[in-house]
């Protein structure tokens, strides 16, 4: 990343508009700008949200090693994708939206609604936080709140034993952790 960095930002002289260029190319800009038109008019009713919490961390943000969501807006959580490849969502995206629902152990944004908003394809899909645990459940499963407290559980546990959870690896810092 340093070395497309630093010769624009060498030869940066106080003009953003200068080094907006020398850094984004004309195609990226007018692809930006065309997403940025579909993103806000798509989702102009998170405009009327009475409570929006953008990057939203949880209680137990820490011991996910800082995990912060994209936004949460009237205890709906949103993940938006702007991938254009033409995976937008799967299993890794699911569990991790079900990560910050759990996350957030003293319900502190009162999430009832997980939702992925694909930016590019222009589409949405929510689903009640329960009826997506069933979902993945395969059946009628224990509340959010039962959830939570297992999760925390596991978290602590982890913490406790030093074990660090990264990008779908674990490694266990000490010989007294449990797997």
């Amino acid at each position: 990343m340093w070395p497309y960095l630093a010769r624009p930002l060498r030869e940066f002289h106080g003009d953003l508009n200068e080094l907006a260029i020398a850094l984004v190319d004309e195609p990226t800009l007018r692809d930006i700008c065309a997403l940025g038109r579909c993103v806000v008019e798509d989702h102009l009713s998170i405009g009327d949200a009475t409570e929006l919490h953008i990057g939203p961390t949880f209680a137990q943000s820490g011991a996910l090693g800082g995990a912060d969501a994209d936004l949460i807006y009237d205890g709906t959580l949103l993940d938006l994708k702007s991938t254009s490849t033409a995976r937008v969502l799967g299993r890794i995206e699911l569990w991790q939206q079900l990560g910050y629902l759990f996350a957030d152990t003293d319900d502190a944004y009162r999430i009832r609604q997980v939702s992925f908003s694909a930016l590019r394809r222009r589409r949405s899909i929510f689903w009640p936080s329960q009826e997506l645990i069933d979902l993945l459940a395969g059946r009628p499963s224990s509340p959010v709140e039962h959830w939570r407290h297992e999760f925390a559980g596991l978290l602590a546990s982890c913490v406790s034993n030093r074990v660090v959870v990264a990008r779908g690896s674990t490694r266990i810092e000490t010989a007294t952790a449990h797997a």
